[in-house]
């Protein structure tokens, strides 16, 4: 069973949480610098009141809007490095292969960038989603209603497009479910014809598509209550267990992917010669 050897596989090849880990510690240790950078760190021991806040961010705004920006945007380029070489050796390790290090580093450049167009295509596209449905199909909804009931019609429209946005991701998260298999174990790189070969994928194997995205949401749900019930305790290392708890998930959810793309796309992969 996939869920099982997922965590089978990060047990015997423990090296592929490495890179989750490494982002996990750069990010709180980039964190905190960024807290001692804008001041916040200061201001957080003392005694907060609104007015004190509000002061705060208008002395300061630039002081705080710039470490900001330079932390997500590193956040953003190291996260996207470490999101490949991970996958690197993810792949390798459901080929069978060693999960080699310095191999996934050495290749790193042949994905990075492309990691990075996919990313910025599938923000495109969410974002001309939310416009289409907000401010159209919305906005169509309301005048529709609006000489009738003019309450009405704001409920009307707001709860359309809710449910609209909330179904459009759902089928663009299936649709784009084996994005990664697809770019790390195929022939198929270019980042459009990774969406579209997802897509395809997809719509022929909608079941199989929705069983497997419903085993990662279960899964994340175990998670998030061990999560939960270990933030309760009042122990200091209880937060770095639960941010290992965070890196195991991350990995074991894309192994997941691997592994049951691998299983239902065996023979196809079988024809190609991976890179």
């Amino acid at each position: 069973m996939a869920i099982i050897k997922a965590f089978k596989n990060l047990i015997k090849h423990p090296i592929v949480m490495l890179p989750d880990l490494l982002l996990a510690i750069f990010i709180l240790v980039l964190a905190k610098f960024t807290l001692v950078w804008t001041g916040v760190e200061g201001l957080l021991a003392t005694d907060i009141t609104e007015d004190i806040l509000r002061n705060f961010f208008q002395e300061n705004l630039f002081q705080v809007l710039w470490p900001l920006v330079i932390f997500f945007f590193t956040t953003f380029i190291i996260g996207v490095g470490e999101k490949v070489i991970k996958l690197e050796l993810i792949a390798n390790v459901v080929r069978h292969k060693k999960a080699s290090l310095g191999y996934a580093l050495k290749h790193k450049f042949h994905f990075f960038f492309r990691v990075i167009s996919m990313k910025v295509l599938i923000f495109l596209i969410i974002a001309l989603g939310f416009i289409a449905i907000f401010w159209v199909i919305g906005y169509l909804v309301f005048l529709i209603i609006n000489p009738f009931d003019y309450l009405l019609a704001n409920q009307a429209s707001t709860v359309v497009t809710i449910l609209l946005a909330a179904s459009g991701l759902i089928l663009l998260k299936l649709g784009f479910l084996f994005r990664y298999p697809i770019m790390f174990m195929t022939k198929t790189i270019n980042p459009y014809r990774v969406l579209i070969e997802s897509v395809k994928k997809f719509n022929k194997n909608r079941k199989f598509t929705f069983q497997v995205w419903l085993m990662t949401i279960i899964v994340a749900i175990l998670f998030g209550i061990l999560t939960f019930l270990l933030s309760i305790v009042p122990w200091g290392v209880i937060s770095y267990l639960i941010i290992l708890i965070g890196v195991i998930h991350h990995t074991w959810l894309d192994m997941f992917i691997f592994l049951k793309f691998k299983e239902k796309f065996s023979k196809s992969l079988s024809r190609q010669k991976l890179p």
